[in-house]
Parts: C-alpha cells; structure tokens; sequence
C-alpha cells in the first residue's frame, strides 16, 4: 500500500502542477489583451495631439491666405486713392482702408495667437510620438515574452497530461476512483500529510491512537474529519 500512497502523492502534485500551469495559461492572454489595450490607448493620446497640431495648421494656413487676400484688396484700394477726383470719393476710400486695415490687424493678431498655440501644440505632439515610440519598444518586447511563455506553457500542459495519465495508469482503478471523489469533494485535495497529530487539509487534531498507527502502518488511512486521505510526515527531516 505504500507504493499505492505514493503514487497518489505523486499524482495529486502533479495534477497541482497542471492546475498551476492552467491558471497561468488563462490569464496570460489576458495579460496580452490589457498590454493590448495599454498601447493602443498610447496611440490614441498621440493621434489626439496629432489632430490639433494639423487642426492649428490648417487655420494658421487659413488666416495666412485670407491675410495675403485682405492686403491684396488693401493695397489696391490704396491705389484707388490716386483715382479719385471727389472729396466724397475720397473720403469713402479712406474709411474703406480703415476697415480694412482694421481687419488686417485682427488677422495679424489671431495668427500671433494660432502660432503660440501651434508652437505648445507640435511640442505635445513631439512629445506623445516619443512617449508613443518608447512604448511601442516596450510593448513588443513584453509581448514577445509573453507569447513565448504562453508557448511553453502549453508545451508543458501536454507533457505533465501525459506524466498524469502514466501516473492514474499504475493506480489501481477501485483506489483511483475513491480518490477521485475525495479529490472532488475537497478543492482538488484528496491526499494530505499529517504531523504531529493535526491533518494537513482540515488541520484538525486526529486521535492519538490512529496517529500512533499512521506512523507504522502500511495502510492507507483516512481522517476521520475532512475524509481525506492521510500519511504521516515527519517534518523535522523535510521528506516525504
């Protein structure tokens, strides 16, 4: 029977190997998706200063053009003046020039003000592109790694299937359901070490005379509190 038990340890913990590689497996591509999310979310911050600086440039070259056709008609009603033979005329020339000198100097103004804000706008811009081209690194090198540990992950859950059903194989089909539904009924635990009198899986007190037995016995014993099934272990030497 002590072959049986520890073929049974044997395979509890390598189905707990299994069960640990499975987890990581599971949230490994979910760790991809949120590195996923985490770029694009930092293309989206520069593709949003991108739109404002190329928003601020084309109103710039907007009320650049408007500017060179406001001082066009400017100058030639300028010209004007030397045509005129009225003072009426004269005077409806000048008060045209005013307003439109007028307007001339407002578009001067606001391409002052469109160039300050272009100047901050291309230096956020520069700014997210770098942040954008530090993370793009960033990302694919964490992705590769992840990618390939997902790989071996799963090169691993073939092999430990395949060490776990070699395992069930040598256990005896009676023994091996009864510690099936042990297993089932207890989160995956159906085999537990005892020491100095306390069960490793309920950790509670076992009666001293099953404990004493435990010790010597060749047979597999369960606790009479959780079920499970017990061997003893005797810490103070680290095995099993």
């Amino acid at each position: 029977m002590r072959e049986d038990l520890a073929l049974l340890i044997e395979l509890q913990k390598g189905e707990q190997v299994l069960r640990s590689i499975g987890e990581k497996k599971k949230a490994l591509p979910e760790k991809l998706q949120l590195l996923s999310q985490d770029f694009r979310a930092a293309e989206a911050r520069a593709a949003e200063k991108r739109v404002i600086y190329d928003g601020l440039h084309k109103k710039h070259r907007e009320r650049e053009a408007r500017l060179k056709k406001e001082g066009d008609s400017l100058r030639k009603t300028r010209e004007r003046l030397f045509e005129v033979k009225t003072n009426k005329e004269y005077q409806a020339i000048l008060k045209e020039i005013e307003g439109a000198e007028g307007i001339c100097s407002e578009l001067e103004s606001e391409i002052i003000l469109i160039l300050e804000e272009l100047e901050e706008a291309e230096r956020m811009m520069k700014g997210e592109d770098e942040k954008l081209k530090s993370h793009l690194a960033s990302y694919e090198r964490e992705r590769v790694e992840l990618e390939g540990e997902l790989e071996k992950l799963i090169g691993s859950v073939d092999l430990w299937h395949g060490k776990i059903d070699n395992l069930r194989r040598q256990v005896a089909s009676d023994l091996l359901k009864k510690y099936d539904i042990i297993k089932q009924a207890n989160a995956g635990m159906a085999v537990v070490s005892v020491w100095k009198a306390v069960c490793g899986g309920c950790h509670m007190n076992v009666p001293p005379q099953l404990y004493n037995e435990l010790q010597k016995s060749d047979e597999l014993t369960h606790c009479p509190n959780c079920k499970r099934i017990i061997y003893w272990y005797d810490q103070t030497d680290g095995s099993n």
